[in-house]
């Protein structure tokens, strides 16, 4: 057995039933040409390195499991920095096996593309693990899966290419890495602390995020919030997680509405389960000041500085969660349970006037389609100046999930990252918004979606613009049509690769569309000329300080 099939059988063994995203190349040839005949893994073959990592990143949010890329040496590696980057900050378990030039001189091509991989891996902020020789094979791979599992980070797998032929000593079996991380349960001094400062607070919110997802936390949650009158607010990560209850304030920070940031401005305490608590979230930390602050997750905050005076509490949510519903023996508290905060809460929100003439309002056609969603739908949204809309006006699904890869605050990932959402669970109906600037950067993977024929369409958020550019071209007194380009034929294009798809405009009903559209059949991809009169700004900071 060569070292390349011995790599392939370990990966099989790792990520039992999982797809290997892999754009091919001369240094890991002969590792995806293992799994192809020593394997009955199946292997999704991108068009770019950069969208075949986005790809395992989506993959492993979506299905709770590790993310599995291989790409080749070179540029092959450093086409995936801004998949890697961004998976990192989101802490995505992956594992990128990454062909490297030989151990000995490389000459030719593979010479022209030596580089230092340790380096580029680290700058991207991604784990570094070198397959250091035959006699290391196993302890290197069990290295790489482990790290990236138990510390729920991107870590790359740097095979040189003169190794992969070795041959690896007869007899020789692999070891998988090991289970899942045990539970971590919250101590009695935790608990304590924790119901010492709620009982002296009178208005509290609950704040979840991914980390409260992943544990299965939400019922628990819940339960607690209705203990101690608490609201329920999500992270953007974690959108629509406490939708169905009347006393959700939804996401917490620039998309919350004018209503929920007057309660939030009321708060005396908040308990964040699973959450960063970061600088869109708090409001550049004005939502922590003059709070008690008690933040419940298995890791440390990672990009946002700590405050003195804030609680941090290493446990897993859900266990925390139901163990605080247990230690609660008090009566159920008022706190912000009124029948005030409940009409605070449904009144209906105002917007701007109407859009004029024939292009479609971007508020109105996302409101039509979450109407329109299968309940069980998962929705991706890129980035760009129309991810506000999606955000804001986007219904999330009842059973669905909701997904934002923007970890490194960069346009285009959408679409392949749905592709690796779409394989987790190919019954489920998968919907990505886009914008007509980001599709184009990796427009190439309408390619992959139709060969895999996935459940997905694809709304392309089409203003003809790079509307964040021209708002801050503007702006600063420049000439804002230096972002404005003539948009091409979307769909012709998508048809072109297979896709059935629709250009929409004023009038047309894209409810209608979904509703009609048939998921197993294949993409569908739906070009929507909305308007750019429309402008929603969810960065500016809003001060979110406790109002006394």
């Amino acid at each position: 057995m060569q070292v390349c099939e011995a790599i392939a059988r370990a990966v099989t063994r790792e990520c039992v039933g999982a797809p290997v995203f892999s754009l091919i190349g001369d240094a890991n040839l002969q590792i995806v040409g293992a799994l192809g005949r020593h394997t009955n893994a199946s292997q999704c073959f991108a068009r770019d390195e950069g969208a075949a990592v986005a790809m395992a990143d989506g993959y492993a949010q979506a299905s709770a499991k590790l993310g599995i890329a291989t790409v080749t040496s070179g540029p092959g590696l450093t086409h995936a920095a801004t998949s890697l980057l961004g998976a990192s900050r989101l802490h995505t378990p992956m594992v990128v096996i990454a062909g490297d030039t030989p151990l000995r001189r490389p000459a030719g091509i593979q010479e022209m593309q030596s580089m230092d991989q340790r380096r580029f891996v680290e700058a991207c902020e991604a784990h570094f693990q070198a397959l250091r020789s035959v006699a290391s094979l196993g302890d290197d791979i069990a290295s790489a899966f482990h790290r990236a599992r138990f510390e729920r980070v991107p870590v790359v797998l740097s095979v040189p290419l003169d190794l992969q032929a070795m041959e690896v000593p007869a007899g020789w079996t692999y070891q998988p890495s090991g289970a899942e991380p045990m539970v971590l349960e919250p101590g009695p001094a935790a608990l304590r602390t924790i119901l010492e400062t709620l009982h002296s607070a009178k208005h509290c919110l609950i704040l979840a995020g991914r980390g409260a997802i992943r544990a299965n936390a939400r019922d628990d949650i819940i339960q607690f919030a209705d203990k101690i009158g608490a609201l329920l607010g999500t992270t953007l990560l974690a959108k629509g997680l406490f939708d169905a209850s009347p006393w959700s304030i939804g996401v917490v920070g620039g998309f919350s509405s004018p209503a929920a940031m007057e309660l939030l401005r009321e708060t005396d305490a908040i308990l964040a389960f699973g959450a960063e608590l970061g600088h869109f979230t708090t409001q550049a930390g004005s939502l922590l000041r003059g709070r008690r602050v008690i933040r419940v997750d298995v890791g440390p905050m990672t990009k946002t500085a700590p405050l003195q005076n804030m609680i941090e509490i290493r446990a897993d949510a859900r266990a925390t969660a139901a163990a605080l519903c247990a230690a609660w023996d008090d009566a159920a508290r008022t706190g912000f349970r009124s029948a005030s905060t409940r009409a605070r809460l449904s009144a209906p929100a105002t917007d701007d006037a109407p859009v004029a003439g024939d292009l479609i309002d971007p508020r109105e056609l996302m409101r039509a389609l979450g109407s329109a969603l299968p309940e069980e739908a998962q929705v991706i949204t890129g980035g760009g100046h129309f991810w506000s809309f999606p955000c804001l006006y986007l219904a999330q699904p009842k059973k669905g999930s909701f997904f934002c890869p923007l970890g490194a605050a960069a346009v285009g990932q959408a679409l392949p990252f749905a592709i690796g959402v779409a394989m987790a669970d190919p019954r489920r109906p998968t919907l990505a918004v886009e914008g007509d600037g980001s599709l184009l950067m990796n427009i190439q993977e309408l390619d992959t979606a139709v060969r895999h024929r996935l459940p997905l369409v694809l709304v392309i958020m089409n203003d003809g613009a790079l509307t964040a550019e021209v708002i801050k071209l503007k702006a600063l007194g420049y000439d804002p049509n230096l972002a404005i380009y003539p948009s091409p034929g979307f769909a012709e294009i998508a048809r072109g690769f297979g896709w059935a798809a629709v250009t929409l405009k004023g009038g047309d009903r894209i409810a209608d569309i979904v509703a009609r559209h048939d998921w197993q059949a294949g993409p569908l991809l739906i070009d929507a000329r909305i308007s750019r009169d429309v402008v929603v700004d969810p960065v500016s900071l809003k001060d979110l300080g406790r109002r006394q």
